[in-house]
């Protein structure tokens, strides 16, 4: 029975040999895995940081965005003033224009009438010089005195 005890143990040896051989074998195995496992994490640590700074340009674009959008609303507000305070201004600048033309109106009337006015007195005040012009050279015929003497009929006047 030694012999088959020595090779029974004989085959617990190889087999515990084997064993052990396979268990290096895997140990190594898991080494290069582990070193694969390791590669791995560090090209995912790699898009990782890409991923970040991905993350801060699309944080820079949407601030700018953001800005712009700011900027694009106050230049409509600005946009929206300035059109409303061009049709003021125009319609002040109509206002003031048709004020200008109606005074101007009134005061061509008004001095059209005191002309007319004028030219009325200026007529009567001819005919009223004119009567007493002849008024005037009437009587200086029939003074007694004059060269020509009286007229006859104008005494009994």
């Amino acid at each position: 029975m030694d012999g088959r005890i020595a090779s029974l143990q004989a085959t617990i040896n190889g087999l515990a040999k084997r064993i052990e051989e396979r268990f290096a074998q895997i140990d190594a195995r898991f080494t290069q895995i582990d070193a694969r496992f390791t590669q791995i994490d560090a090209r995912f640590a790699q898009i990782d940081a890409r991923f970040a700074q991905i993350d801060a340009r699309m944080f820079n674009i949407e601030a700018t965005v953001a800005a712009i959008r700011n900027s694009i609303g106050g230049l409509k507000t600005t946009m929206i003033v300035t059109a409303i305070g061009v049709v003021i201004g125009v319609a002040t600048f109509n206002a003031t224009v048709l004020s200008n033309m109606l005074a101007s109106f009134e005061s061509g009337r008004k001095q059209s009438e005191a002309q007319a006015k004028i030219f009325r007195q200026s007529e009567e005040t001819a005919a009223l010089l004119r009567q007493i012009q002849r008024a005037l050279v009437v009587p200086e015929k029939n003074r007694v005195g004059s060269i020509d003497g009286p007229k006859p009929g104008a005494a009994s006047r």
